[in-house]
C-alpha cells in the first residue's frame, strides 16, 4: 500500500504543480495554440502532465527497491527502457522541436541496458 501512496502522492503533486504553472509558462510548452494535431481541447491544457506520471512511477519503484532490491531493479530497468520514448514525447511539447524529430529519436530499447528489453 505504501508503494501506491508514494507513487500517487508524487504524481498528484507534480501534476498539480504543472497545472498551477501552466498559465504563467504556457509560451514554453506551446499551449496557447489550439489548432493542429493533438490539440483538441477548448482551452489551453498543459501537455507536460506526463512528467508527474513518470515521476510517480519512479518514486514507486524506488520504494519497491528499498523493500525488494531485485524486483526494484527490474522495475527501474523497465522504466529506463521507456525513458527515450518519454524524453522524445516531452521534447515534442517544446515548440522548437518538431514532431518528426522527436518520434525519430525514440529507439525501442537503449543499447546500454541489459537484454531485458525486446529489441525487435
Amino acid at each position: 500500500m505504501l508503494i501506491l501512496l508514494v507513487a500517487f502522492g508524487v504524481s498528484l503533486g507534480l501534476t498539480l504543480f504543472a497545472v498551477a504553472l501552466a498559465q504563467r509558462h504556457a509560451h514554453l510548452f506551446n499551449d496557447h495554440d489550439l489548432s493542429g494535431p493533438q490539440k483538441f481541447h477548448a482551452r489551453p491544457v498543459p501537455r507536460v502532465g506526463g512528467v508527474g506520471i513518470v515521476a510517480g512511477a519512479v518514486a514507486g519503484m524506488l520504494v519497491v527497491l528499498v523493500h525488494d532490491r531485485p524486483i526494484g531493479l527490474q522495475g527501474l530497468v523497465l522504466l529506463a527502457c521507456g525513458a527515450p520514448t518519454f524524453i522524445a514525447g516531452l521534447s515534442e511539447d517544446i515548440p522548437s522541436v518538431s514532431a518528426r524529430v522527436a518520434v525519430s529519436s525514440s529507439p525501442r530499447c537503449p543499447p546500454h541496458l541489459p537484454s531485458g528489453c525486446s529489441r525487435r
